[in-house]
Parts: C-alpha cells; structure tokens; sequence
C-alpha cells in the first residue's frame, strides 16, 4: 500500500487474484481431462500394425470424440481441447485408409513401394505400429497411399482373375481325334 501511495497509484481490487486463480484451476482441469484422453492416444499408437483391427480402432476413437464432447463447456473453450479434438477427428478421418493398407491387397512389396514414397526409412515391417503410420501424415500423403492401394487391389483382382483361368484351363480336358494320320484335332470344337 506504502508503494502505492508512494507513486500515486489507486488502489486496486484484490479480487484480481481470484480471476486468475479460478483461470488456473480451468486450466488444470482440462489438463487432467486431456492426459487421459492423450493416453489412451498414446496406447493405440503403440498397437503393432499386423494387430490393428481397423473397426476397434474407429470405435475407440468414436469414443475418444464422445468423452470430449462430454467435458464441461468451460473446459471446452481452451486451444488445448480444440487441439485434441482436431487430432482425434484426423484419425477418424484417415480411418479408411487404415482399413484399406489392412487388406489382403497389399503385400510386402507394396510397403516397400510406400516406404520409399514417403521417404520412411525407420519403417520395418515387422516393428511397424499404428503409430508409425498415423505419424506419416496420412491425410498430407494421401494420394500417395490411395495409389499404392488402388495398385494393389488391382494387382490382387487380376492375380484373382488369373488364377480362376489357370484353373479352368487347368481342369479343361480335351477329347482329340486323330485326322488322316496327320494331325490331331479337337473333338466338338465348333
């Protein structure tokens, strides 16, 4: 007060403190809602790629997104919610492309051919996790890993279609006649 006085300054309201105390303690309750929430992120960056099963994953990140939605509106009002809330939304929005590099379209070859594209070279396939894709930018890259799957989902359609005639033609009997002691010719062949 003695300083106050001193430089001709009013008075102020001691309430001030109370504003910003309550602001904190806002703050660290929506810190302690999103460490959960960044946890259970955490866990399913950590699920091993050959474990993933895509419908579970969009599940718990429907679930994620609904936790959120269910934090008081005050807590909500902070960039740190926003932030959480964008990224949850992006992976949901990626899902697709998670479901597609799960099929049985894409082989090892095809990962190879992705890998190379998007210049990971930390990727082994063996050790690869939801994570290390997610952490690829998916929605950046997105053309790249839409091309390496319409690919290999061709190359599967056609290995499918040859395999159904090799074993058509495998299966195939010809009745042969011999013609004049010349040559042989296909009986029934019109």
């Amino acid at each position: 007060k003695d300083a106050k006085e001193a430089l001709d300054l009013e008075p102020q309201k001691e309430d001030r403190l109370d504003v910003i105390n309550e602001e904190l303690v806002d703050l660290q309750g929506v810190w302690n809602s999103l460490v959960e929430i960044w946890d259970d992120i955490d866990k399913m960056k950590e699920i091993m790629w050959n474990a993933i099963a895509p419908r579970k994953i969009r599940r718990q990140l429907e679930e994620l997104l609904t936790q959120l939605k269910n934090l008081p509106s005050k807590l909500r009002q902070y960039s740190a919610y926003e932030h959480v809330t964008a990224t949850v939304k992006g992976f949901l929005m990626v899902n697709g492309i998670i479901t597609d590099l799960r099929s049985e379209a894409l082989r090892e070859r095809h990962w190879k051919e992705l890998r190379r594209k998007l210049n990971a070279k930390d990727w082994v396939f063996n050790e690869l996790t939801l994570g290390d894709i997610w952490d690829s930018n998916i929605k950046k890259y997105e053309h790249i890993y839409q091309d390496i799957i319409q690919k290999a989902q061709g190359e599967l359609a056609l290995e499918e279609f040859l395999k159904q005639i090799k074993e058509y033609w495998g299966n195939f009997e010809l009745d042969l006649v011999n013609y004049q002691n010349k040559c042989a010719l296909i009986r029934g062949w019109d």
